[in-house]
Formats: structure tokens, C-alpha cells, sequence
């Protein structure tokens, strides 16, 4: 319960972070480049755009996929993470239960939490679950994708993490994202 209650402040945390680089977004899901990243640690791997910034095993996620800041004013920058994390503490756990302990954690992590919408789904050809809400991180108006499935006593999460403002724009792209995720 501590490595998940962290795991999700860590990925809350992020969201209120500035971005590496300056560099015009491009966020046409299907007129950007597209490059293959791939996890062996964690059996995974995703395309995203080869535009964004790929951060690394930082702070509890196995990988960070970073948009460009738009321009100068720009200070939020708009990703897709992937969590994932050891269900050996949880045995029997199901998708349904952990994003229910997701949801009592993030309830008292994020500022004006709402969930929007919560649904079956899949991720990586598995069944998963959708959790979409919103609220505040600091000075940010946060609009939030997770989708959640359970692998080989893994918790694998996919979570896209936008501004509001800007949430529709990048929808397209973070779908492409984890659309593309295989797990191995």
C-alpha cells in the first residue's frame, strides 16, 4: 500500500513539473514521427512521438513520455507514464481493486479531485480499467487518463496527465500512446 500510495503522489508530482526543452508541440497524433521505446525491465514497450522527451526510471515510473512546452510562457508540460509495480503484497488483487485503491489515494492527494469516468477496457489486448478525473497540483488545472491492467503479478499503469486547457489537444496523441503498448 505504500509503494502505490507513493507511486501515485510521485506521478501527481509530475504533473505539476516543467518540461526539459522549449520546442513547438506537435500534437497531430497522426502527422508526427513516431519512435519505438522498449523496456526490458518491466516487459514493455511503446511508440510515442519522437519529439517528446523519454525520461527514464525517475521517481517510481518505469518511463515519462514528455511533451515539448509550446512556447516561452508555456510551464506545464503534458505526458504519458508508465507505472508499474509488484502485486506481491496484494495477492488476489483484481484491476477493479487496485484502481479502487488508487482512487481513495489520489482523493486525498489531489486538490478538487473529481472522477469523471470509470470503465472496462483494454490495455495491451487485457482487460484493464479506465480511470478519468480531474482536479488541482499547485497552480495547475489537471485533467487525468489512467488506464490500468494486471499482468504476471504486475500492476501495469498508463497514464496520461494533461492540463485542462490543453486535454483535448493531446488526447489524440496519448491514446495513440497507450494504444500502442505491449506487454510481454
Amino acid at each position: 500500500m505504500k509503494k502505490l500510495f507513493s507511486s501515485l503522489l510521485a506521478f501527481v508530482a509530475l504533473a505539476a513539473a516543467a518540461a526539459f526543452a522549449l520546442a513547438p508541440a506537435n500534437t497531430d497524433a497522426k502527422a508526427a514521427a513516431y519512435a519505438v521505446y522498449e523496456n526490458k525491465d518491466y516487459a514493455f514497450r511503446a511508440e510515442h512521438p519522437a519529439a517528446w522527451k523519454v525520461v527514464e526510471d525517475f521517481s517510481g515510473f518505469a518511463v515519462i513520455f514528455r511533451s515539448p512546452l509550446e512556447s516561452s510562457d508555456d510551464k506545464y508540460s503534458e505526458n504519458v507514464n508508465v507505472i508499474v509495480e509488484d502485486l506481491a503484497d496484494h495477492p488476489g488483487i483484481t484491476a477493479d481493486g487496485w484502481s479502487e485503491l488508487g482512487i481513495s489515494k489520489l482523493q486525498a492527494a489531489i486538490k478538487d479531485f473529481a472522477l469523471k469516468d470509470r470503465r472496462d477496457a483494454t490495455l495491451a489486448g487485457r482487460p484493464a480499467k479506465v480511470l478519468e478525473y480531474t482536479g488541482r497540483q499547485g497552480e495547475f488545472h489537471i485533467h487525468v487518463l489512467q488506464t490500468i491492467t494486471l499482468v504476471n503479478g504486475k500492476a501495469y499503469q498508463v497514464t496520461f496527465v494533461g492540463e485542462e486547457a490543453n486535454y483535448a489537444r493531446y488526447l489524440p496523441t496519448a491514446k495513440r500512446i497507450i494504444d500502442s503498448v505491449v506487454i510481454k
